[in-house]
């Protein structure tokens, strides 16, 4: 739970920002090597988690989402009173597509 909180937060307020305006995940290799933070506790870890290989997944059925992977980094953001996450929404028929925000 607590790395998990630690990601939210760097999240929000380093790595969804440079997203934002264009990083990718070869910056955040950059700053984690110049501070010497291993991927356990960097930045690149985070980037991961939400823009890389596991996103939060999200299945629109209808109206409604079902979440498919990401169950526990919604509950913590939540919990921080995040509103927005990155997530990747797939349809009913099977297209996907990249959304900024899964409430």
């Amino acid at each position: 739970y607590e790395r998990m909180r630690e990601g939210i937060q760097k999240l929000t307020s380093e790595v969804w920002p440079a997203v934002k305006r264009g990083a990718g995940r070869e910056y955040f290799e950059r700053l984690d090597r110049d501070a010497a933070t291993g991927y356990e506790h960097g930045l690149v870890r985070v980037y991961d988690a939400f823009f890389g290989m596991e996103p939060i997944r999200l299945e629109r059925q209808g109206e409604h989402y079902v979440v498919v992977n990401g169950r526990h980094r919604l509950a913590v953001a939540r919990d921080l009173g995040v509103t927005s996450l990155p997530a990747s929404v797939t349809e009913k028929s099977g297209s996907s597509r990249a959304i900024s925000q899964a409430e």
